[in-house]
């Protein structure tokens, strides 16, 4: 049964894609990359004005949804429809007007009292007794008569009997459809008084619901299609008999679309097409007009205490840790909020700059080769160059601390430098130790605009950061890397913040994973090179244990393809190691939150993979 309902629903989905490539449709989008078809000849023109207006029609959308035209249409559409959108739009803000104002009762105005004259003093007579009064029996005064124009609402409250919601916003997928109530006692019109063409549902009791059943439906295995989302234009309810129709353009619906709604009615004479822009009498239904379609992003959100508020439910959040949390928002205003939570716990001149000034400048040659706009005076970008560069050596690149929480990726690029001097007769090198220095401070691994550097290296992706390393990089002009290695760590701070953010993302719930005891690296699966990466581990080993495998042979859900080696697809990932197409790439990963492990062994595990990757290129042991 569920494979014959998806038949159906493809062959729904094809049919109104068909629909909306008639000859004569034009094509443009609107706010929240919803994308309408239309075409004048499905409104008959009554006369040659009328004939005119529809033309216009169809390079015309106003009302709550904005935005005009982009593109040829808006060209074709040129002086004149803009100025019969002015007039439009005049029209129906003097006509709002009109109806706010007679909707408030009118008042009489002030009386000034006549000037009083005192009395004169005269004796107060002797007390009688009551007498008593029979009341009179009040009059009720007569209830309002019902406007026998429809009426926009004023605010969002409970004014207009059931409805619960004014305003009602759903979700559904990566959007957020928006409406309000547009007319009561009223049905909605397009800018033409004309009706629109309806799927209904029966048995809908609020007005919000309305709202929910036409975006997502009643039934989970029968939504409307994203092709009849495109050229929704809002709902009528019935209070009184708890019906809801949902309203889409002209020649949007079929009869193969019938299974979605208890009842659909596509006559001829529904032609209703673009926004709402008016209602037709009827009582006890109310117009619902879709004002706007936003797109929301899974973002993820570091818990600070200065702003709790960021805290949400731990049923959506899938079981992450109460310290740490992901919400769906819209971007505006969350990097500020996250930047703000965040502080210096440690310092990038002190740890790092000042290690550089110290090298030997006889074998090192510091480069600044950019730094961070936000900051430019705190956080320049150097690179370091072992000197007298020769075509006929190899070239390796050695980066570090693209991952600023990832303390000895940083350090042990330092230490490197510091202690093995003497590769660089034989090898040109370039080190750039901290690529993220923001994030060294911070000790995070997202950068200042709460992006992850190290999914950045690829053209139209690039954070700062990586930005200007691939610029730099470039700019040397070097033929042919030989060797790149890209210094990490995974923490246990990675159960806690990369990964959910990660599930987040995708929309997923998260379980906790193993985070890997031990030291393990991560190779581009289109260069494999797995002598290369095993040497790598060799060296390594010497220094730390080698990370195993879990239960089911894999890690980091990667599986393993030699000890302590997993290979993903790096240049599709934007990695760092990706960055200059190298014979031999890699990222390393030292756990330095292992029982058998401290800061210093992790520092000189990263000194070990480096130079048993230069000994592997060195020796020349291709196979």
């Amino acid at each position: 049964m569920k494979a014959f309902t998806a038949a159906f629903l493809l062959l729904a989905a094809a049919s109104v894609s068909a629909e909306a490539q008639d000859d004569g449709a034009v094509n443009w989008l609107v706010p929240g990359n919803r994308r309408q078809t239309r075409s004048a000849a499905r409104r008959p023109a009554k006369t040659a004005d009328d004939a005119r207006r529809a033309r216009r029609a169809v390079l015309y959308q106003s009302g709550a949804l904005g935005e005009h035209a982009k593109g040829p249409a808006a060209v074709e559409w040129g002086r004149e429809g803009a100025a019969a959108v002015a007039r439009k739009e005049a029209v129906r803000k003097q006509r709002a007007k009109f109806v706010r104002e007679m909707s408030v009762a009118p008042t009489d105005p002030p009386v000034t009292p006549p000037p009083v004259t005192p009395a004169p003093v005269v004796p107060t007579p002797a007390p009688v007794p009551p007498t008593p009064v029979t009341p009179e029996p009040s009059t009720p005064e007569p209830s309002p008569q019902p406007s026998d124009k429809p009426t926009q609402h004023p605010g969002n409250s409970r004014t207009f009997g059931c409805i619960d919601d004014t305003d009602p916003t759903v979700k559904r997928g990566e959007y957020e459809y928006d409406f309000d109530l547009a007319f009561r006692n009223a049905q909605c019109l397009d800018d033409e008084d004309e009706r629109y063409e309806y799927g209904a549902f029966y048995n809908v009791f609020e007005f919000s619901d309305c709202a929910s059943a036409c975006v997502n439906g009643i039934k989970p295995e029968l939504k409307p299609t994203e092709a009849m989302l495109q050229n929704f234009r809002g709902f009528d309810w019935d209070c009184e008999n708890n019906e809801c129709r949902c309203l889409y353009d002209n020649g949007t619906l079929n009869d193969w679309l019938a299974m979605i709604f208890d009842d659909i009615n596509i006559d001829e004479e529904l032609v209703g097409e673009g926004a709402v822009f008016d209602g037709l009498d009827k009582d006890d239904w109310y117009c619902g007009n879709i004002t706007q379609v936003v797109e929301i992003e899974a973002v993820a959100i570091a818990y600070s205490p200065a702003h709790p508020e960021l805290r949400t439910p731990q049923a959506l959040l899938g079981g992450t840790r109460p310290y740490q949390q992901f919400v769906l928002l819209d971007q505006l205003g969350v990097r500020a909020l996250w930047k703000d939570g965040t502080k210096v716990q440690r310092s990038y001149r002190g740890e790092v700059v000042e290690k550089l000034d110290s090298l030997d400048d006889a074998v090192w040659d510091v480069v600044q080769y950019g730094a961070l706009s936000h900051h430019p005076q705190r956080y320049p970008l150097y690179a370091v160059k072992s000197r007298d560069w020769q075509e006929n050596h190899p070239y390796l690149l050695v980066t570090g601390g693209v991952h600023g929480y990832e303390t000895s990726g940083v350090q042990g690029a330092i230490l490197f430098m510091q202690k093995c001097k003497a590769y660089a007769k034989d090898v040109n090198i370039l080190v750039a130790p901290c690529v993220s220095p923001w994030a060294y401070e911070h000790i995070q691994r997202w950068n200042a605009e709460l992006k992850d550097p190290n999914r950045s290296f690829k053209k139209g992706a690039e954070t700062e950061e990586s930005g200007a390393l691939m610029a730099y990089l470039e700019s040397l002009g070097v033929k042919k890397w030989t060797c790149h290695l890209d210094l990490h760590e995974t923490t246990n701070t990675d159960a806690t913040e990369f990964m959910p953010a990660k599930h987040a993302e995708a929309g997923l719930a998260y379980e906790e994973e193993v985070i890997p005891d031990g030291f393990y690296l991560v190779g581009d699966c289109e260069k494999g090179a797995l002598d290369f990466q095993e040497a790598v581990i060799a060296s390594v080993e010497k220094v730390t244990h080698i990370a195993p495998a879990d239960a089911e042979g894999t890690i980091i859900g990667e599986p393993m393809v030699r000890e302590g080696i997993i290979l993903v697809p790096a240049t599709e990932l934007g990695l760092c190691c990706s960055v200059t197409g190298g014979d031999y790439v890699t990222t390393t990963e030292v756990y330095p939150d292992s029982e058998r492990a401290t800061g210093e062994i992790c520092n000189q595990a990263q000194v070990a993979a480096i130079t048993g990757a230069l000994d592997y290129v060195l020796s020349g042991q291709k196979k």
